[in-house]
């Protein structure tokens, strides 16, 4: 009676693999903090753009104590302004957001992608933050306190949620531009000379391809 043949051992692990994980993981890092200081750009572009604020007045309504621009028609495009120029700064920085990862993150496209809608949202949330803080305090949470007749002035703000759609939209646009138009890397390849390893009948077989 023959005795069973012991299954082949599995092949070692190919070097440069933890170093490969590594990379990735600084490369999402480094995307999220760009991504917050790119929000931070544009949290003071929104401002610049939209200042001054405009100012209005304090009246006794109907409906109570309520604030209204002066001028009313120029103050109140104003005020919608606001969420025009979010959506336009947003859009355009997302693309630009997209278009980085997209280059950064070949090869790992999908676990890059999931990474860039994150960093979009991060930077859609620092713009904002840094914005609102920059601009005077909504003038509906103080006319219980100023009261009729006082002067205040409008604050910056963006209504409802589909304008925040700007940047991850323009993140998916730019990733995609990238994804669709860049030659793709043969596959196998890899960056700075990293071993890649094929299996071959059986065995390993290590090539190192050289950087262009």
């Amino acid at each position: 009676m023959s005795t069973p043949t012991p299954p082949p051992p599995p092949p070692p692990p190919v070097p440069g693999t933890r170093r490969g994980v590594l990379r990735r993981v600084l490369v999402a890092v480094g995307i999220l903090a760009g991504a917050a200081g790119l929000g931070w750009v544009a949290g003071q572009a929104w401002w610049q753009w939209w200042s001054p604020a405009p100012t209005g007045f304090v009246y006794e309504t109907a409906e109570g104590l309520r604030w209204i621009a002066e001028p009313v028609d120029a103050g109140s495009a104003q005020l919608f302004s606001a969420t025009g120029q979010y959506v336009a700064i947003g859009s355009a920085l997302g693309v630009l957001l997209g278009c980085v990862v997209a280059a950064l993150t070949r090869g790992w496209e999908l676990a890059g992608l999931a990474v860039g809608l994150v960093a979009a949202a991060l930077a859609a949330v620092v713009m904002v933050t840094v914005g609102t803080d920059l601009s005077p305090p909504d003038p509906a949470s103080l006319v219980e306190e100023a009261g009729a007749g006082a002067e205040l002035r409008g604050a910056l703000q963006v209504p409802g949620w589909s304008p925040h759609v700007a940047w991850p939209a323009g993140l998916l646009l730019g990733h995609l531009a990238v994804t669709l138009l860049a030659p793709r890397r043969p596959r196998g390849s890899s960056v700075g000379g990293e071993p890649v390893a094929r299996h071959v009948g059986g065995g390993q077989r290590r090539d190192h391809v050289q950087r262009s």
